[in-house]
């Protein structure tokens, strides 16, 4: 079948993934491959069972790996684990044609495959990321509050000395000193509000984790795409919602509320739940941009891509300076 492919585009995404769409007998896939350092083989077999689940529960918006000759869904070349699954139809282009038709239409269909996710079985090998649990902290909640506490430990007079000998253009660093600046002044804050947090259970299933503007398909006022599962794993549904609609909107609490409110016309939210989702979508806010000081300053990963990386600290600051009380 490869042999036969034509490529059609090819993306490299900031996580290192290649994702190249082709042609094989007139129809579209993805192919994926995955970053070199990727998820466990156990956890990859477990998200494709997790996606064909919610395909054949009806969810036609999920793509399903096609699998090899002998079966499998995923095989390994040169250091990185690849995937084939069908292209999926529609733009990503809620930003640009927002409607309150079109918020409803996402948010009920992101409750109804939330209400069949808590009925997911994973297998024993995958159990760890896919399993279900009625009463439990947010692992969102715990690994953040560890991520403020190491940053915590880092001179922010160092680190804005770092940042200014970084062989990068003068506009990506005015750009990352202001993300520090924004972080210094709300990292208290949001930093009390995860601990406090961290002492409520909530009902955890599988969950998309990075479900924003990007990843959502549309086809009019339908969605007809949900796309990169990469991060999905075990952990409350407000994770989806906080990721979706703090890519939605800059500050607009009215959205949030109605937003909310027609998920919960199909699964009940409850009011510890609405209060996770303002602090899962605040200190989302908050550490989005320390990720890329990290990129860009910690790591110095090597870049080609700077351009879209300015495309992208312009969507983060505004978010970031629109933390101030809760949203909620």
């Amino acid at each position: 079948m490869f042999a036969q492919a034509k490529i059609i585009d090819s993306h490299a995404g900031f996580s290192g993934a290649i994702v190249e769409r082709i042609e094989v007998a007139g129809q579209h896939f993805a192919l994926r491959g995955w970053p070199k350092e990727s998820l466990p083989a156990a956890r990859l077999l477990g998200l494709h069972q997790f996606q064909r689940f919610l395909f054949e529960r009806g969810f036609t918006q999920v793509s399903v790996p096609v699998p090899t000759l002998d079966g499998r869904s995923v095989i390994q070349y040169e250091k990185r684990f690849w995937q084939i699954e069908p292209w999926m139809p529609g733009k990503a282009d809620f930003l640009t044609h927002p409607s309150d038709e079109r918020l409803k239409a996402v948010m009920q269909l992101l409750a109804r495959l939330h209400v069949a996710s808590a009925q997911f079985i994973p297998s024993h090998e995958s159990a760890l990321w896919f399993s279900v649990s009625p009463s439990s902290p947010s692992p969102a909640i715990i690994e953040r509050r560890q991520i403020l506490e190491r940053w915590s430990g880092t001179n922010p007079e160092t680190l804005s000395q770092s940042i200014q000998q970084k062989p990068i253009s003068a506009n990506i660093k005015d750009r990352l000193r202001e993300i520090l600046r924004l972080y210094l002044s709300r990292a208290a804050s949001i930093h009390s509000e995860l601990r406090e947090m961290a002492a409520h259970q909530f009902s955890l299933q599988p969950c998309l984790r990075d479900l924003w503007s990007e990843h959502v398909l549309w086809t009019g006022h339908q969605v007809t795409g949900l796309i990169d599962f990469g991060a999905c794993r075990i952990e409350n549904p407000m994770i989806d919602l906080s990721r979706l609609l703090g890519s939605y909107f800059v500050d607009d609490s009215e959205s949030y509320q109605k937003s909310i409110d027609w998920y919960a016309e199909i699964r009940s939210v409850s009011t510890s739940e609405r209060k996770l989702f303002s602090v899962l979508d605040r200190s989302q806010r908050l550490l989005a941009g320390m990720t890329w000081i990290d990129r860009l300053v910690l790591t110095s990963q090597p870049r080609n891509d700077w351009i879209a990386i300015e495309n992208r600290l312009d969507e983060i600051l505004p978010r970031m300076r629109a933390v101030q009380g809760p949203l909620m």
